[in-house]
């Protein structure tokens, strides 16, 4: 087994980037959005994996997550990556009921378009 060694890093601020660097963040709808079991939502690779006992220490899975699905108005609100100073956001979907795209959740694209559409957002 390889010894674990400690390294140490300097300090590092935004005017070690190029002046066009973009910083951003990323989300995916799993760690987001819960509602599992809501919305003709079908279930994931994640679900399956993190509901199989001894997969996940602590038993937690995304279920609930941080409740996006219900949410969302107030979400956006706290979640204005330009107000945190990031220049982009990045995230996934979920709106296959089925798991493998072989049919379209319209409730799924309703959540999104709303979600989207929300006034402070744009």
């Amino acid at each position: 087994m390889a010894k674990a060694t400690s390294v140490e890093y300097g300090s590092v601020s935004r005017s070690d980037f190029p002046p066009d660097f973009v910083f951003g963040v990323a989300t995916s709808a799993y760690q987001l959005e819960g509602a599992s079991e809501e919305g003709n939502r079908g279930p994931s690779i994640w679900d399956a994996f993190s509901n199989t006992q001894g997969k996940i220490c602590d038993g937690s899975n995304g279920d609930v997550a941080v409740d996006q699905y219900h949410r969302y108005p107030e979400d956006v609100d706290i979640m204005i990556i330009s107000k945190l100073g990031f220049g982009a956001y990045r995230f996934s979907i979920f709106i296959f009921p089925d798991g493998l795209g072989t049919k379209v959740n319209d409730e799924g694209i309703a959540y999104y378009n709303d979600l989207f559409l929300t006034k402070d957002l744009n």
